[in-house]
């Protein structure tokens, strides 16, 4: 048995494990741990949902800062993504950015650069 003063998060979260920590009508909060790092997965429930955090990533989104050799540049539901992946949007890198640079696209943006 654990002494309840004297638990860790890694008592509460073993290697290898998940757990949501909301999961409520708008999106699902999910914490993981690999090789004894922590991460957050937030899987958005509702295409408004979605719309949203990439809106909030985006008011976050500076030209200023460093940028790497990768940016994320859009946060795209699966569905969505699998659907493009059988018109063969996904693979094709230039109809890829296509359609993301496709301002119809762009709530699924999380900046405003160009791809």
């Amino acid at each position: 048995m654990f002494d309840q003063d004297e638990l860790t998060v890694a008592d509460w979260l073993p290697e290898g494990c998940d757990r949501v920590l909301i999961d409520d009508a708008q999106r699902r909060v999910i914490i993981h741990r690999r090789n004894n790092q922590y991460f957050k997965t937030i899987e958005p429930k509702t295409l408004q949902a979605q719309f949203d955090m990439n809106a909030e990533e985006a008011a976050e989104f500076s030209r200023n800062q460093k940028l790497g050799a990768r940016q994320k540049v859009a946060s795209i539901p699966t569905d969505i993504y699998y659907y493009l992946k059988e018109e063969g949007i996904a693979d094709d890198p230039e109809r890829f950015a296509r359609w993301m640079n496709d301002s119809d696209n762009s709530k699924f943006r999380t900046n405003n650069m160009t791809v």
